[in-house]
């Protein structure tokens, strides 16, 4: 068994220097454990599909909805008025 570890040695300081290990240790870092991996990437893109398909739910329900509220419409100065009267607000 010595031997086997004593030739996987030899192999592994034959085929590897100690920049390429650092390189490949740089690279596996940036790609699993920074802020911008693809594991944090792929979270990103989950919540952003969700938050695009609440936007399309909302979206669908607000085209639905009634439009005798006036919404959307400008509200001139004969609006305004007994609307401030109303709830006692000054100009």
């Amino acid at each position: 068994m010595n031997t086997d570890i004593q030739k996987s040695t030899r192999w592994f300081r034959r085929y590897f220097s100690l920049l390429s290990l650092g390189v490949i240790a740089a690279t596996l870092y940036m790609i699993f454990f920074s802020d911008t991996s693809v594991l944090h990437k792929i979270e990103y893109q989950r919540i952003i599909d969700s938050l695009r398909t609440e936007v399309k739910i909302n979206r669908d329900s607000m085209l639905y909805r009634p439009r005798s509220d006036g919404a959307g419409r400008p509200r001139t100065a004969q609006h305004e008025t007994p609307r401030r009267r109303r709830f006692h607000l000054h100009m």
